[in-house]
């Protein structure tokens, strides 16, 4: 009698732990698909996308421009970039122009390409940089024939982060419209002809006359040199509430990346592309490496000069740089939240189906033992 009875003490032991282990782990899952069903479904959307962002991708692209030697806008070798970039683009599917301008008498050229959102009536984003370099030793244009300008960090990095962008983004049906941009002529000021930023000047003056609105707009300018471990992105802004601008540090932070953001806001800074958005009350930032802190000016030592390569960048910064706009403009994206929440619908729905099948399992077990008593 002592065996049976040991038995019998055994046997509801065994239904104890059974009914427990079944309890936690129904409590487990249900927790899981709350976790899972309520609000990770965005950011695990764009968790992906910014993972496809390729460190290898945007150093080829630089050394590609870097490869041409010098892009000063009135040579050919700047026609021949711009081409590169142009078949670049195109590529992607997307729908891609010249918008060819003339200044200081030598004719050159933005390019444009666009990717078609769902509401094209709305606003769009923008993401441009400019592909034309410059060397300080180029006096005039006669000189700056004869005179290497590869321009990797200025502004290469800025042109490799705008086309991975475009790259990454491509596939998706996002419903505003972005823009991506490669202006020619920035440069423009360097020189003793004068003026500029002439491309941008040409193509926000284009925009306006065709009224067309963004949402917000960011330009890439000299992203690339680190001269630390750190990897910095300086946000150059007018407004604080600049939709970008805000939405940038969000996904910096949100997305864990590693990348510190410094942020400036000073409506005199106009040395890059995002000035012609300002003067014509369109919303823009400025993304660059680290400035100095009073000057303002970047501390990259080849600078305008014939060294200014590949090899002098970081490539864990473009990277980061660049997977901190994807994610700030993904998340933005009524489009893209409304599908993964819809996708997110699909694993509630199957988890709940689980739930269920293993209460049910739970029940038949436990009638099974009584009936056996």
């Amino acid at each position: 009698m002592q065996v049976e009875s040991a038995a019998m003490g055994n046997s509801v032991l065994s239904r104890k732990r059974v009914l427990t282990l079944a309890t936690v782990f129904l409590l487990s899952i249900s927790s899981a698909t709350v976790t899972w069903g309520a609000g990770a479904e965005v950011s695990e959307s764009v968790v992906k996308a910014v993972q496809e962002v390729d460190g290898q991708r945007i150093m080829e692209t630089v050394n590609d421009l870097q490869s041409f030697d010098s892009r000063a806008f009135y040579l050919e070798s700047c026609k021949e970039a711009g081409a590169y970039i142009y078949e670049r683009l195109r590529e992607l599917g997307l729908y891609v122009t010249y918008q060819n301008f003339t200044t200081s008498g030598v004719e050159t050229g933005n390019i444009v390409a666009m990717l078609n959102g769902t509401s094209p009536e709305k606003s769009r984003y923008l993401f441009g940089a400019h592909y034309d370099s410059f060397n300080i030793l180029s006096v005039n244009y006669s000189v700056g024939a004869n005179t290497s300008a590869p321009g990797a960090d200025d502004d290469a990095s800025g042109v490799a982060a705008v086309i991975e962008l475009a790259t990454v983004l491509s596939p998706l049906m996002l419903e505003h419209s972005i823009m991506f941009v490669a202006f020619s002529a920035e440069e423009l000021n360097q020189t003793q002809q004068g003026g500029g930023p002439w491309g941008s000047a040409a193509f926000v003056a284009d925009a306006k006359a065709r009224g067309i609105t963004f949402e917000g707009t960011a330009i890439f300018d000299m992203i690339g040199y680190r001269p630390w471990p750190q990897n910095v992105c300086t946000l150059i802004t007018n407004s604080d509430t600049d939709t970008l601008f805000v939405a940038v540090q969000n996904a910096t932070e949100d997305l864990s990346l590693d990348l510190q953001i410094d942020t400036v806001n000073d409506p005199q800074i106009s040395y890059s592309d995002h000035s012609p958005f300002w003067h014509a009350d369109y919303p823009s930032l400025l993304a660059t490496e680290w400035l100095n802190h009073v000057t303002h000016i970047p501390m990259n030592p080849y600078y305008h000069n014939a060294e200014d390569i590949a090899s002098t960048l970081s490539e864990p910064q473009m990277v980061e740089i660049t997977k901190a706009f994807l994610g700030a403009v993904l998340t933005l994206d009524p489009d893209l939240t409304e599908k993964a929440q819809q996708g997110g619908g699909v694993y509630v729905v199957a988890a709940v189906i689980v739930v269920i099948v293993i209460a049910a399992s739970v029940v038949v077990y436990v009638r099974i033992c009584r009936s056996q008593k």
